[in-house]
């Protein structure tokens, strides 16, 4: 049906540039200490959907220098700051990483909490494409989950699809998960 309606050319984004910050700066005055040159997370700053993330954090939390603790700490949160039904999103989002380590076919939640799920279409960590069928809103949330996953359950990485390339993803969650592996690092 897409080779007949035509299909659109990919869109990519990339990091934001300088001049991207400077008009970020004057069009968001709220975000300019999270901007500048110095800050601990500029390098997470420079991804768009990353400053989204971090624009959107009260300002009570303190604020996570690398995609690698922003992951960790989303995985510990169960992808939301709510504490109510917290054990349940964290058991859905096990169980949604992995299955969509073997998968790429939506999850079906019509057997799971629909306070979890809810609570995770509404704070925009899942995107529900019809009754009781999510998948993550985003990659970097896909990601973030293969990544957490494999560092709290390491038996996990025998699911792998090793008998071909990784897909992007799950190329990028590994990678994320050896920098987590490095930041905490001990004893070296």
């Amino acid at each position: 049906m897409l080779d007949q309606l035509g299909r659109t050319p990919a869109i990519s984004v990339g990091e934001i540039d300088d001049s991207d910050l400077e008009e970020l700066r004057s069009s968001a005055p709220q975000l300019t200490q999270l901007l500048t040159d110095d800050h601990p997370a500029r390098d997470v700053i420079r991804n768009l959907f990353l400053l989204s993330q971090l624009a959107e954090r009260p300002d009570s939390l303190s604020l996570p220098r690398t995609e690698a603790e922003m992951a960790k700490e989303w995985w510990r949160q169960a992808g939301s700051s709510e504490t109510d039904g917290k054990r349940e999103r964290a058991r859905f989002l096990k169980a949604l990483a992995e299955h969509s380590l073997i998968s790429t076919e939506p999850v079906d939640t019509s057997q799971s909490s629909a306070e979890s799920v809810d609570c995770l279409v509404r704070n925009e960590t899942l995107i529900e494409l019809k009754t009781d069928k999510v998948v993550f809103r985003h990659d970097v949330f896909r990601e973030w989950a293969f990544a957490c996953l494999l560092s709290d359950v390491p038996e996990a990485i025998k699911n792998l699809p090793l008998n071909k390339p990784a897909p992007a993803d799950l190329g990028r969650a590994v990678e994320l998960l050896a920098r987590m592996k490095i930041e905490n690092a001990t004893g070296y």
